[in-house]
């Protein structure tokens, strides 16, 4: 223990005070304070949670007895509650409607509680599974082991592929009794088309009523005729009012402006050889004859026609040509001489 020397007393004997006794009085003086400090501040802090505790609202729990699932979840969560269900078969109240509650309708509790809702699943029986997208043979087995007598309807959809199921009556989730008909509803793919009414419509027309049908554009061919406007549909394969599967092409034949053939390139050519090009043209000619020198290269050839090459014109339309002739030479007499007598 360590003491220090004090100042003397009055009556001349020196003090000791121990220092140690002192720091430790002092310790727990603060210790004292700090926890009496920490005491406060839990208890004003417990009382500012308490008094949010009291501040939540009580509230009515609504009557959702009666109800279908959905519409009770609305109207309790609506109102402030969470809600959970719970389900289990019943013989007289409709699958999917609320059979009870708890809290029961009318309690009184605080904002957020949850709500626990009893609902009927139905009678008692076999569920229907679900079979839809699978291939009708297989949903077949599927419901075939269940018991349940199986009838299969075919029909067109646009959506599921042909042999796939698209759906059951009734439908998948329903509970049903051991050897009740279940019909299997199969897709055939698309439905048929027919093929539109088009004769005698201009072509525009005709190509939007075979969109609209859901049929394909086949060939469109115009041909000339004569007695029919020209852009007319006169026939169509398959017919109109055939049934087709969709998108399937349907070739048109249309009236067309009368034709018409290019003019070939006749010039040079030797008469013979420009008769039978024009001719596979689809062209007729004309010849016309230029006389030239005996002797000249372009005897016997084209030096000119009448209508310029590449030309548009009707289908055997008549071209005239001008093909170069040589001159005949004129005959001319040697002169004639006579001996002289005694020559």
């Amino acid at each position: 223990m360590i003491a220090t020397a004090a100042p003397r007393s009055a009556e001349g004997r020196p003090e000791v005070v121990e220092g140690r006794r002192t720091f430790i009085r002092l310790g727990l003086a603060m210790l004292l304070i700090l926890a009496g400090f920490a005491g406060s501040l839990w208890a004003w802090t417990d009382s500012l949670d308490q008094k949010q505790v009291d501040d939540l609202p009580r509230l009515e729990v609504p009557p959702v007895a009666k109800l279908d699932v959905q519409a009770a979840r609305r109207e309790l969560e609506s109102s402030g509650f969470a809600v959970e269900f719970q389900f289990q078969p019943n013989e007289i109240v409709k699958k999917g409607t609320v059979i009870s509650q708890r809290p029961l309708a009318g309690s009184k509790v605080e904002q957020g509680e949850l709500v626990t809702l009893l609902a009927s699943d139905g009678p008692l029986g076999l569920s229907v599974p679900g079979v839809g997208g699978q291939q009708a043979v297989d949903a077949q087995a599927t419901l075939a082991a269940l018991g349940v007598e199986v009838k299969v309807v075919l029909f067109p959809s646009e959506t599921v592929r042909a042999g796939e199921v698209i759906a059951t009556d009734p439908v998948a989730g329903t509970r049903i009794q051991p050897r009740s008909p279940v019909r299997l509803i199969v897709s055939t793919g698309p439905a048929l088309r027919t093929v539109p009414a088009m004769l005698g419509k201009p072509l525009e027309l005709a190509l939007v009523e075979l969109g609209r049908s859901g049929l394909g554009i086949g060939r469109i061919r115009r041909i000339y005729d004569a007695a029919i406007k020209p852009g007319t549909v006169f026939e169509v394969e398959p017919a109109e009012g055939t049934q087709l599967p969709r998108e399937t092409p349907v070739d048109i034949r249309v009236a067309g402006p009368e034709p018409t053939v290019s003019v070939p390139y006749l010039v040079g050519l030797q008469q013979g050889s420009a008769t039978q090009v024009a001719s596979a043209a689809g062209l007729t000619v004309t010849v016309r004859t230029s006389p030239v020198p005996a002797g000249d290269p372009l005897a016997g050839r084209v030096i000119s026609q009448g209508t310029p090459p590449q030309s548009e014109v009707l289908a055997n339309a008549n071209v005239e040509i001008t093909v170069a002739v040589p001159t005949s030479p004129v005959a001319t007499t040697a002169p004639t001489t006579t001996a002289k007598p005694g020559g």
